[in-house]
């Protein structure tokens, strides 16, 4: 009997160490946002007198990513695992997530010959031959680099036209005051992305800011909303 318990102490041992760093269950801590008046004071809940917190706007879809093996978080020194959701996110980090959940999650990409010295090259050249990304835009030196918020909706817009089968979205008309200097394809594929809303609070400002950087927050949410 002992030897038998023994023996199923190790293979639970072993599954867990073979299971991803954070459950679906959890959350990452600094999802737990503390919340501040207009002012910029702690607000206390009226009754308990305790400090209130929320959970982060990408909460959910950063918690859905995590339980289908989609995204990871970041290990601490103390041995607690963050999400970083503010931090930006590479074009490798980014085209590697999307091709992943846009294949269904079932592709093997390592029989994927790629000429690319980089770990994402595999990604980068199915994404190509999916006609998600052009032949040739990112190279080993521009991979590491963070992905841009036009970039990431030109990525997302191509995988539901070329991949899902997506009639392209052609009709309304884009509201933004700061596209002048994308190219018509580039507002093309906005346009399509705006009917689908694949980002956060797209149709609620006049702004667009496509050179901005995406966050991971941002990019997790763009993505789950083509899962």
């Amino acid at each position: 009997m002992k030897k038998t318990i023994a023996i199923l102490l190790m293979l639970i041992t072993v599954f867990m160490s073979l299971a991803p760093m954070v459950v679906a269950k959890e959350i990452f801590p600094d999802l737990i946002i503390q919340v501040f008046d207009e002012k910029g004071r702690p607000v206390k809940d009226k009754d308990t007198k305790e400090f209130v917190y929320e959970n982060h706007w990408a909460t959910k879809d950063i918690m859905k990513s995590t339980k289908i093996g989609l995204i990871v978080g970041y290990e601490e020194e103390d041995g607690t695992f963050v999400f970083k959701p503010e931090q930006s996110i590479s074009r490798a980090e980014f085209i590697k997530m999307a091709m992943i959940l846009s294949t269904n999650r079932t592709f093997d990409f390592d029989t994927i010959p790629t000429n690319l010295n980089h770990w994402a090259g595999k990604y980068v050249k199915v994404a190509e031959m999916q006609n998600v990304i052009e032949k040739g835009k990112y190279t080993e030196k521009n991979l590491d680099d963070p992905i841009t918020r036009i970039e990431m909706i030109c990525i997302l817009s191509r995988i539901q036209i070329n991949m899902k089968g997506i009639q392209q979205n052609r009709d309304g008309k884009l509201q933004y005051t700061d596209i002048d200097k994308l190219t018509e394809e580039e507002k093309a594929l906005l346009l399509h992305a705006a009917k689908y809303t694949l980002i956060r609070d797209m149709l609620e400002t006049t702004t667009f800011k496509p050179a901005q950087n995406l966050t991971r927050a941002e990019a997790t949410v763009a993505i789950m909303r083509i899962y």
